[in-house]
């Protein structure tokens, strides 16, 4: 496991912001435009404005970011944390079968590493080049990489628990969940956690992109103190009972001959079964562990269930990604 360390953020100023629902705002990469909108509404200090700017005119968005930063920063809408923290975070939610589901975590730097971390989708240049440029102009990291790690010992799982009885310093609901953070400076709990995530490997759940950049900055400014390090959000992949969602890709833009090549594609990596209705092909996504991935199909309203040929455990994703997606896109979308 990479080396992890507790850091300063900066949290929203209670006594600047008196409801932090208004400011939180979902990671960027799912925010749709009508969504920005809605979020910009709701404040002048919703973190939107930031991550995720709208374009205003000929202005450099970029710059227009970091300007606004600065502005919060000079007026304590945000404030320095006075000691090095992590942040333990709980989310609580209902799963699709309205189930109450909850998931523990925490936020800290963690050091960048070839080694230990373990990835598995390719990166595309398109995303990269924005969080590039953002990183660049702010030298900020804005939002966490989503990690996952395994603690047989159950200690790293059961010290944020015992966080959870301090007062959180957020609490707000959005879009039906449940968001806490609670600070933890501790250097003793800090020590437990380390201690326990010190052996074994990091693997990514999301945030593939994110974790290029950093990485990418960190080789540009090698002298940047913090510069070798991402902000990861880290979960026990063993305590927690995640609930795990189908991964979606509409494809758009394509060249005229994609028909042509979507079906070679296919014919090449998959076995093929046409379908009547959605119904029939969610069930025929149904599968079990080590079973052959998988994938459903939409393509000019018909519905089609491809098994994967490969042999081996890969993650759904990366087979839609490595068979199909990047022949037909190309790697620079």
């Amino acid at each position: 496991m990479p080396e992890i360390i507790p850091f300063q953020g900066y949290r929203y100023n209670r006594a600047k912001v008196k409801k932090f629902g208004n400011v939180v705002s979902p990671p960027y990469d799912v925010i749709s435009p009508k969504e920005q909108m809605a979020l910009y509404r709701k404040s002048p200090y919703n973190f939107v404005r930031i991550d995720l700017r709208r374009p205003s005119g000929k202005k450099n968005l970029y710059q227009e970011a970091a300007k606004e930063l600065e502005s919060w920063i000079k007026k304590g809408i945000v404030l320095r944390e006075e000691k090095p923290s992590i942040y333990v975070y709980l989310q609580n939610y209902r799963d699709v079968k309205g189930k109450a589901a909850s998931r523990l975590g925490f936020l800290s730097l963690m050091k960048l590493s070839d080694k230990v971390v373990k990835k598995h989708e390719n990166t595309l240049t398109g995303p990269k080049k924005d969080r590039q440029r953002l990183t660049e102009t702010l030298h900020s990291q804005l939002s966490p990489i989503f990690g996952l790690a395994q603690d047989r010992t159950g200690r790293f799982h059961k010290t944020l628990k015992s966080t959870l009885k301090k007062r959180p310093v957020l609490d707000v609901t959005y879009a039906g969940v449940r968001h806490r953070l609670y600070q933890e400076a501790d250097t003793r709990r800090l020590k437990i956690i380390q201690k326990a995530l010190q052996n074994g490997n990091m693997y990514i759940a999301d945030g593939h992109h994110r974790y290029e950049v950093a990485y990418q900055y960190h080789k540009r400014h090698p002298k940047c103190p913090d510069a070798g390090y991402v902000m990861t959000y880290l979960c026990d992949a063993i305590e927690n009972d995640f609930t795990i969602y189908p991964t979606h890709r509409v494809l758009k833009n394509l060249p005229r001959v994609w028909r042509e090549n979507l079906d070679a594609l296919i014919k090449r990596h998959f076995h093929i079964k046409r379908l009547k209705n959605l119904k029939e092909l969610v069930e025929a996504l149904k599968t079990s562990r080590n079973q052959p991935v998988r994938i459903g199909c939409l393509v000019d309203k018909q519905y089609f269930r491809l098994k994967s040929k490969r042999k081996g455990a890969l993650p759904d994703v990366s087979v839609l990604h490595d068979c199909i997606i990047q022949d037909l896109l190309g790697e620079d979308v």
